[in-house]
C-alpha cells in the first residue's frame, strides 16, 4: 500500500495522559473518491487502520476527512492516550475508507510521546485532602457581609462621636412630627365647628376653648387645660420665657381676646353669635395657630410679654 506524503500537526504542544489529542495529517491527491468524501466532511470508519490498535494504551474516537485547498486534504484522528509511552498509530487505509477503486493508498503517522503530569512534576505521593476554604458560591456573599459590617461600624463610630448631635436630631424630628399632628388636629376640629350651622353659641364657644387649650398645652408645653382665661397672659409669658418655641406675640394676644369673648358666650344665658361671628372667631384661631407654627425667632423686648398681651 502506497502511503501518501503528508505533514503532521498536533492540537497540543505537550501530550499528557487523559488529554483529547487531535492528529492533523495534511496531504495531496487527485483521487475523485477522496474529493467526494472531503466535500461531505466525512466521518470515516475506525476499521481501516492497517494494524490493530492497542486500546490499553489509547482510545480512538474518530477519523474525519476535510478539504484544505485544491487537491489538498486533511485527515484528523482524535484519540485519548492512557499510558506513558511513545505511541505509534498504525497506518490508515484511506483508499478503502473512501471507496477508491483505482489502487490502494494510505496515511502514515509519526510517533507521539505521551507523558504524565505527575511524573513531570516529580510527585511521589498523594496530597492529603483539605476542605475548601469557602463553600462554592459564597465568596460574594461573604464580601457583601464584610462590606455591610464595615459600613455599619463606620456609622456606629460616627454616632458615638456625635451622639449628642444625633440624639438632639432625633428629639427635634420627633417634636416636629408631634407639633405637626397637633396643629392639623386643632385646625380640623375648628373647621368642623365653623361649618356646623346647627351648633349653639354656648357649645361652640366651649369647644373652641377646649380645642385651643389642648393645642396650646402641647405646643407651648404649659398646662393650658388647667389655666383660667384671666391667667392666660402669665401662661403665655411663661411659655416665652422657657424658650420652647418661636412665635409672634400678637397671635397670643388674639387668642387671649377670643377667650374673653368665648367666656362670655359660655356663661351668658342668652348669648348668641353675631352674624358671621362664629366663622370670624374660628378663622382667627386658625390664623393664630398657623402664626404660632411659623419658625420665626421673636426678639424679646424690654417690655414684659405679659404687658404686651394685655
Amino acid at each position: 500500500m502506497l502511503c501518501l506524503e503528508s505533514r503532521q500537526m498536533l492540537n497540543l504542544k505537550q501530550v499528557y495522559i487523559g488529554d483529547i489529542v487531535q492528529v492533523h495529517k495534511t496531504f495531496s491527491t487527485e483521487s475523485p473518491a477522496v474529493l467526494a468524501a472531503a466535500e461531505k466532511k466525512a466521518d470515516l470508519s475506525l476499521e481501516y487502520f492497517v494494524d490493530k490498535v492497542d486500546f490499553s494504551k489509547c482510545e480512538l474516537r474518530s477519523v474525519k476527512l476535510s478539504s484544505a485547498g485544491i487537491n489538498q486534504y486533511e485527515l484528523t484522528v482524535e484519540f485519548v492516550p492512557w499510558d506513558i509511552t511513545i505511541l505509534q498509530l498504525p497506518d490508515y487505509n484511506l483508499s478503502k475508507a473512501v471507496g477508491n477503486t483505482e489502487g490502494e493508498f494510505g496515511i502514515g503517522f509519526e510517533s507521539i510521546e505521551i507523558t504524565s503530569l505527575v511524573a513531570q512534576q516529580g510527585v511521589t505521593g498523594i496530597k492529603e485532602q483539605t476542605p475548601p476554604l469557602l463553600l462554592p458560591g459564597t465568596a460574594y456573599k461573604l464580601y457583601g457581609v464584610i462590606l455591610l459590617f464595615v459600613i455599619l461600624l463606620t456609622l456606629l463610630i460616627r454616632m458615638l462621636i456625635k451622639h449628642k448631635a444625633v440624639i438632639q436630631f432625633i428629639k427635634d424630628t420627633a417634636q416636629k412630627i408631634k407639633y405637626r399632628r397637633n396643629c392639623k388636629a386643632a385646625i380640623r376640629l375648628l373647621t368642623k365647628i365653623k361649618e356646623d350651622s346647627e351648633i349653639s353659641a354656648h357649645e361652640a364657644a366651649e369647644k373652641m376653648q377646649q380645642i385651643m387649650r389642648n393645642y396650646l398645652e402641647v405646643r407651648l408645653d404649659y398646662p393650658f387645660t388647667k389655666t383660667v382665661t384671666s391667667e392666660f397672659s402669665k401662661a403665655f409669658a411663661s411659655a416665652v420665657d422657657s424658650d420652647l418655641i418661636d412665635y409672634k406675640i400678637e397671635y397670643c394676644s388674639e387668642i387671649n381676646t377670643i377667650f374673653l369673648r368665648t367666656d362670655y358666650l359660655r356663661y351668658s344665658n342668652n348669648a348668641v353669635f353675631a352674624e358671621g361671628e362664629k366663622e370670624k372667631l374660628t378663622e382667627s384661631l386658625i390664623s393664630s395657630i398657623l402664626g404660632i407654627e411659623k419658625p420665626v425667632k421673636i426678639k424679646k423686648e424690654e417690655v414684659p410679654v405679659e404687658e404686651q398681651i394685655r
